[in-house]
């Protein structure tokens, strides 16, 4: 009966470890020239909606700066975005979330300092 256990343990442990292999994810996200360049790893969906909600941090303070909606057409496979987001000089964070058929798919905070 243990060896049952163990055995139904481990599938359930391998089923845990293996969703999501195959959907659609943030990879590298950085901020440069006024805008954000986000690639997308594994497109498996044809069209996203990104949100970027931009918030400016003070100290222990943090205070919604922007809201960014988009629309995205997606080519099969990896995919490098570019959204316009012109910031003035100042710590910020931002969340980056990717929508499909109105659930999410993924998402990542991005810290990130504008000085120039």
């Amino acid at each position: 009966m243990k060896t049952i256990g163990y055995l139904l343990g481990g599938i359930v442990i391998l089923c845990l470890l293996s969703t999501g292999c195959m959907t659609t994810g943030i990879g590298d996200i950085t901020y440069e020239e006024s805008a954000f360049l986000i690639r997308i790893d594994d497109a498996a969906l044809d069209e996203i909606l990104v949100q970027i909600l931009i918030y400016e941090v003070s100290g222990l303070h943090q205070e919604e700066e922007q809201l960014i909606i988009k629309t995205i057409e997606l080519i099969p496979g990896d995919n490098v975005i570019t959204l316009s987001a012109p910031l003035p000089d100042g710590n910020y964070k931002a969340h980056i979330t990717l929508f499909s058929d109105g659930k999410r798919v993924a998402g990542r905070i991005l810290d990130f300092h504008i000085n120039e």
